[in-house]
């Protein structure tokens, strides 16, 4: 819950009100891969703003920069967890 407070303050602080990056449209809190688009957001510092303002003749920019985040935390995911398939590749014994 704590954790979804500090998400709230760091929209305000980024000139963004509510759920700035959409990470409280499944659940009320921040869990799950939410974290981690959260940690992907705050890394980025500089360039989120800059994405911003790249977006906004295009579409809604948060909207945007939240799909962005959620893309780059699912790849990120992705890359973390090994594929099931391949690791059955690795026991073959050729005889």
């Amino acid at each position: 819950m704590e954790l979804t407070r500090a998400y709230l303050r760091w929209c305000e602080r980024a000139s963004r009100h509510g759920d700035c990056l959409r990470l409280l449209v499944d659940s009320p809190t921040v869990t799950g891969d939410a974290r981690y688009t959260l940690a992907m957001a705050l890394a980025q510092g500089v360039v989120r703003d800059e994405m911003i303002d790249a977006f906004k003749g295009m579409a809604e920019p948060e909207v945007m920069l939240a799909a962005v985040l959620w893309t780059w935390t699912t790849y990120m995911v992705l890359l973390a967890v090994p594929e099931p398939a391949s690791g059955h590749l690795y026991q073959w014994k050729w005889v």
